[in-house]
């Protein structure tokens, strides 16, 4: 799954988004700086946002879940 083309334009994957998203990418800019995902033709932007997003709101409702546990 993670291996799955996202950019065929410079070979980005599903697994280099989500480790861009786990490094500490803050942003759908900062994980198209690092991955160079959609630099090129631009034909994967649409869809490769919509996953970016996805993966960088995964994160953040972790990190809310984990703050929250350690409130208590």
């Amino acid at each position: 799954m993670d291996d799955k083309l996202l950019c065929r334009c410079f070979m980005v994957t599903k697994g280099d988004v989500i480790r861009a998203v786990e490094n500490g990418a803050a942003s759908v800019n900062d994980v198209e700086r690092q991955t160079r995902l959609g630099f090129s033709c631009h034909a994967c932007r649409e869809t490769a946002r919509k996953f970016i997003m996805e993966k960088l709101s995964e994160r953040d409702e972790k990190e809310l879940k984990k703050h929250k546990s350690t409130d208590k």
